[in-house]
């Protein structure tokens, strides 16, 4: 997996990929923070919404991440549907059924195009290292799942412009 440390700034117009290559190549960066406007969608826990690229600021939210974690499941794969699947992973824990729901949502592409954000407000510990690590164990690279703790909010989405965050 990839960790990733939040530097405490904010910045609007981030992707799942776009925040997976700073953790990649510089160990983190700033918070992604949604632009405003569009309609907003509460997800709850232990339930996943697949968000379109339809070009709308509308976005779908994680909240409240007070155990839990935010889980964001794209894919780079052209035949793949456009958007992001929101995971509100509830005491941060990931099934294999989360997953394979996940997967499905995004037109079961191949597990080696699939990019992950895993992230939470705690300090990072054992119990959701392993969720985490679960996703790895599923089949996606460990290159691709980036493990964000220590998030400075208790929420966290995407929205239909392709961009994530709080």
């Amino acid at each position: 997996m990839i960790n990733y440390v939040y530097n405490g700034v904010y910045q609007q117009g981030m992707s799942v990929s776009g925040m997976l290559q700073l953790g990649i190549t510089k160990g983190g960066g700033p918070i992604p923070r949604l632009t405003g406007g569009g309609l907003s969608t509460t997800i709850p826990q232990a339930t996943g919404l697949f968000v379109p690229f339809d070009g709308t600021a509308n976005h779908s939210i994680a909240i409240p991440l007070l155990a839990c974690a935010a889980v964001l499941f794209s894919s780079t794969d052209p035949d793949a549907h456009l958007g992001t699947y929101v995971y509100h992973a509830l005491s941060g824990t990931v099934s294999n059924n989360a997953i394979n729901t996940a997967v499905a949502a995004l037109g079961n592409p191949p597990l080696a195009s699939i990019l992950v954000v895993y992230t939470f407000p705690n300090p990072s510990d054992a119990n959701y290292v392993a969720a985490a690590q679960s996703i790895v164990n599923f089949g996606i690279p460990a290159g691709q799942v980036l493990f964000a703790p220590n998030l400075t909010t208790s929420d966290f989405g995407a929205s239909g412009n392709t961009f994530i965050g709080i």
